[in-house]
């Protein structure tokens, strides 16, 4: 029964080194509580580590100084009465011990709560800065809304040109006169776009000249393909002077080289 009792004795002295490393590694956890250097998560995995860890060895630790006692207890009562001599050096660890297992579970609970409290408050932020954006957007929306609107009044107010020129037909001593009115009254004008001015164009236009742009649709491209194709019918040089010299050559013989 006495080299039992030893046994016991040797095995109660290294689980008690263990529970002492294991209150001062749970003391560093609690310090890291107070400073808050952790991340919540990290912390409270750290605090139920060392929780765990404590209380296991502590379980281990009181049942072997059980064992001690009702060992020494059973032996008789002069090696009981010695083996108590000694029971403050084995009992020590033990109150602290488990006050710090209490302890870090109050932490534990505290941690849960300020996670809860952090992702809440993180999700009202998420919600705040959505309905910000929303308002943004739909101040964006009513900006857009209105510009379109002046834009829209100011098309609609926008002073349209007088065509006061008679139509081209095709005769070439009257084209660049023809081009000359049109382009300071339509082809110039910032304020219409190519399609509007196709069909001013189209408006002024009769006869062969009518026909050299008839096969074009009315797009902004066949504008600027309208104007080419007419000044290269109408508005070549050579062929307006020609133009001109055949006019001369039809004039009738003037009185007096007739009588002559």
């Amino acid at each position: 029964m006495s080299a039992y009792l030893g046994a016991i004795k040797r095995k109660l002295g290294p689980r008690k080194r263990h529970v002492n490393l294991n209150i001062q590694a749970t003391k560093e956890v609690k310090q890291h509580l107070i400073e808050g250097d952790l991340d919540l998560e990290q912390l409270l995995d750290d605090t139920r580590e060392k929780r765990d860890q404590l209380q296991q060895h502590l379980t281990v630790y009181k049942s072997l100084r059980t064992q001690l006692e009702e060992t020494a207890q059973s032996i008789g009562k002069r090696e009981y009465d010695k083996v108590m001599e000694d029971y403050d050096d084995y009992a020590d660890p033990t109150l602290e011990a488990e006050q710090l297992v209490v302890g870090l579970s109050s932490r534990m609970e505290m941690i849960k709560d300020r996670m809860e409290f952090k992702l809440r408050r993180g999700s009202v932020k998420l919600q705040i800065e959505a309905e910000r954006l929303n308002l943004e957007k739909e101040k964006l929306k009513k900006k857009l809304e209105v510009e379109t609107a002046k834009q829209g009044i100011k098309s609609s107010t926008v002073k349209l040109p007088k065509l006061d020129f008679n139509k081209f037909s095709g005769e070439l001593l009257k084209w660049q006169e023809f081009w000359d009115s049109f382009e300071s009254t339509v082809h110039s004008n910032a304020s219409l776009n190519p399609v509007e001015k196709m069909n001013y164009l189209r408006a002024k236009l009769e006869g062969e000249a009518e026909e050299v742009i008839s096969g074009l649709t009315l797009t902004n491209a066949n504008y600027e393909e309208a104007i080419r194709l007419l000044q290269k019918r109408f508005g070549q040089n050579e062929i307006i002077i020609n133009a001109h010299y055949t006019s001369l050559m039809d004039m009738p013989a003037s009185s007096s080289s007739t009588s002559a």
